[in-house]
C-alpha cells in the first residue's frame, strides 16, 4: 500500500509540476489574458486546484491511518503482585514492601514529568493530546515497574552489572524514539493545519483572480465595442456632414438663381450647426474612450508585474523546498543507522536472555539437589536447624543488598528524570524556531507544494519510526514476562523454604513437648523413689 501511495504521489506531483510549467509559459508570452489563451489558462488553473485538493485529501486519509495504527498507551502492569506472606519472620524491609510504600510517589512523580513535558508541547505549537499524555504517564510507569523488578531477578539470578546498564540504555532508547514520534506526530498536526490554512488562501485567490480577469476582460470588451461603434457613428456623422455641404453648395447654387429657396438654405444651415456639435461632442467621447484604454493596459501591465513577481517567489520556494528534501534526507539516513544500532543491541539482549535462561535450568538443578538435601537433612534436625539459621543469616544480607541496590536505581531514575526534563526544555526551543521558521514560510502564496512533500516524507519517517517502536515495545513485552516468570520461580523456592522453616519449627516444638513430658515422667518417678529413701 505505501508503494502504491508513493506511486500514486509522484504521478499527481509530475502532473501538477507540467501545469505549473504551461502556466509560467503563458504568463511569459504576455498573452494569458486574450481570447484565445484565457480558456487554456483558465483550464490550467482548475487543474492545478482539483490535482491539489486530491493530494490535501489523500494527505488527509493517510495522517487518519497513521493516527488509528500509532498505539496511544502502553499497557500499565501493577506493582502489588508480591504475596503478603512473603516478609514474614524477617526483621527487615524486602524490596517489594520498600517499592510498594514508594509506589504513590513514583507514580506522582512521572505523571507530572509527562504532563509538564505535554504542556510544554502545547504553550510552543498551542496543540494538545490527552492520549499521548496519558501514553507518557503510563510509559513512566511501565519504566518505574521495570527498574523496581529488574534489581531481584539479577541478584536472584546472579546478573552482572554489564546487563543491568544495557537494559537501562534500551530502554532509554525506547523512551527517546517514543518521545520523537511525540513530536513527529505534532510537526504532523501543525503542517496538516498550514496546508488547510494555504489550501483556503489558494482557492479564495484563485478565485478573486478570476473574477477579477473576467471583469476586466468584459469591461475591456464593452469599451472596446463602444469605441468601434462610435467610431462609425463619426464615420456616419462625416459622410451627413459631406453631403450636407454638398447640398448647400448646390443650394448656393440654386440660390444665386432664385430667391424662394432660401428658408431651405436656413434650415440646412441649421442642420450644419447641429451636426458639427454632435461631432464635436461624439470626438470628446472618443477621446475619453481613449484614455479609458490606455489606463486598462497599464493595469494589465501592473498585472503581468505581479504575474513575474510571483515567478521570482515560488522559483526560490523551490530552491528552499530542494534544501529541506536534502536535509530530511539526511535526517533519515540517521535514523536508519540508529534502527541499525538498536537492532545489534537487541541481538545481544537475546543473547544474554539465553544465558538467562542457562541460569533459570541451574537454578531447578539446585533447587532438585535442595529438595533431595531436605530429605536427606529430616535425620539430623539438630544439624538442619543450625544450616537454615544460616540461611536465614544470608537471606537477610541478601535483603540488605537488594536494598542497597534498589536505592542505588532510584537514583539513577531520578538522574534519568532530570535529562529527560532536559530534553524537554530542548525539545520546546527547538519547536520555537520550527514555529518562526513556518510562520516565515506562510507568507509566501505557493508554498504548498513543498509543504506537501515534506508531509509525505514525514509520513514515510513516521510510519519507520512507528514500525520500529512497536518491535521494541514487543520485545520489552516479552523480557517484561520472562523477568515475572524468574520471579515468580524465586517466590516459590522462598515459598518452600519458609514451608520447611515452618516444619522444623513444628518438629522442634513437637520434640520439645515429647522432651517436656519425659522429664516431668522422670520427675515423677524420681520423686517418689527419694520419699521411699
Amino acid at each position: 500500500q505505501s508503494r502504491s501511495s508513493s506511486r500514486w504521489l509522484a504521478e499527481n506531483l509530475e502532473e501538477m509540476d507540467r501545469s505549473v510549467k504551461q502556466m509560467q509559459k503563458l504568463i511569459e508570452d504576455g498573452e494569458s489574458l486574450s481570447k484565445f489563451h484565457r480558456p487554456e489558462l483558465t483550464a490550467h488553473i482548475e487543474d492545478f486546484y482539483h490535482l491539489y485538493q486530491s493530494l490535501a485529501e489523500r494527505y488527509d486519509h493517510l495522517t487518519g491511518e497513521l493516527q488509528k495504527n500509532v498505539p496511544s498507551d502502553i499497557p500499565l502492569q501493577g506493582s502489588g503482585n508480591t504475596k503478603s506472606g512473603f516478609a514474614q519472620g524477617s526483621p527487615l524491609l524486602t524490596p517489594d514492601r520498600k517499592m510498594g510504600l514508594h509506589n504513590t510517589s513514583c507514580q506522582a512523580t512521572s505523571s507530572t514529568s509527562g504532563g509538564s513535558s505535554n504542556f510544554s508541547l502545547k504553550e510552543g505549537a498551542e496543540l494538545s493530546s490527552p492520549s499521548s499524555s496519558d501514553s507518557e504517564s503510563e510509559f513512566s510507569n511501565s519504566s518505574v515497574k521495570i527498574h523496581r523488578d529488574a534489581p531481584i531477578n539479577m541478584d536472584g539470578k546472579e546478573l552482572t552489572e554489564e546487563a543491568n546498564e544495557t537494559y537501562e540504555e534500551l530502554l532509554g532508547r525506547v523512551i527517546q524514539y517514543e518521545d520523537k514520534l511525540r513530536v513527529l506526530n505534532l510537526s504532523l498536526q501543525l503542517s496538516e493545519e498550514e496546508v488547510a490554512r494555504l489550501k483556503s488562501e489558494l482557492h479564495s485567490q484563485i478565485e478573486s483572480a478570476k473574477r477579477d480577469v473576467n471583469i476586466k476582460e468584459a469591461d475591456l470588451e464593452m469599451e472596446r465595442r463602444q469605441v468601434f461603434e462610435l467610431q462609425n457613428y463619426v464615420r456616419e456623422l462625416e459622410t451627413r456632414l459631406s453631403e450636407s455641404n454638398f447640398e448647400i453648395e448646390r443650394l448656393m447654387k440654386e440660390l444665386e438663381g432664385t430667391h424662394q429657396l432660401q428658408g431651405q438654405l436656413k434650415l440646412a444651415q441649421d442642420d450644419v450647426t447641429t451636426l458639427n456639435a454632435k461631432l464635436d461632442y461624439e470626438r470628446m467621447q472618443v477621446l475619453k474612450f481613449q484614455e479609458r484604454i490606455a489606463k486598462v493596459e497599464t493595469n494589465l501591465s501592473d498585472r503581468n508585474n505581479e504575474v513575474a513577481e510571483l515567478k521570482i517567489a515560488l522559483s526560490d520556494a523551490e530552491e528552499k523546498f530542494t534544501l529541506d528534501k536534502a536535509q530530511l534526507q539526511s535526517e533519515m539516513f540517521c535514523l536508519l543507522e540508529k534502527q541499525a544500532l538498536l537492532d545489534a543491541r537487541l541481538k545481544e539482549w537475546e543473547l544474554q536472555g539465553k544465558a538467562l535462561e542457562d541460569k533459570i535450568r541451574q537454578c531447578e538443578t539446585e533447587k532438585m539437589e535442595i529438595t533431595g538435601l531436605h530429605e536427606a537433612q529430616e535425620r539430623g534436625m539438630q544439624s538442619e536447624i543450625n544450616q537454615l539459621k544460616v540461611e536465614v543469616c544470608e537471606r537477610d544480607n541478601r535483603i540488605e543488598a537488594l536494598n542497597k541496590i534498589m536505592d542505588s536505581l532510584k537514583l539513577k531514575y531520578d538522574m534519568l528524570m532530570a535529562e529527560k526534563d532536559e530534553i524537554n526544555a530542548k525539545v520546546n526551543t527547538l519547536m520555537a524556531e520550527a514555529r518562526s521558521r513556518d510562520n516565515h514560510i506562510g507568507q509566501i502564496e505557493e508554498h504548498s507544494r513543498k509543504l506537501h512533500m515534506e508531509h509525505a516524507e514525514l509520513i514515510a519517517a513516521s510510519e519507520s519510526s512507528r514500525k520500529l517502536v512497536d518491535e521494541l515495545r514487543f520485545r520489552v513485552k516479552e523480557l517484561e514476562n520472562e523477568v515475572d516468570r524468574q520471579r515468580m520461580v524465586i517466590l516459590d523456592a522462598a515459598e518452600e523454604k519458609r514451608e520447611a522453616i515452618r516444619q522444623l519449627c513444628f518438629s522442634l516444638e513437637h520434640y520439645r513437648s515429647g522432651y517436656q513430658e519425659l522429664r516431668q515422667a522422670f520427675l515423677g518417678y524420681k520423686r517418689p523413689a527419694v520419699m521411699a529413701a
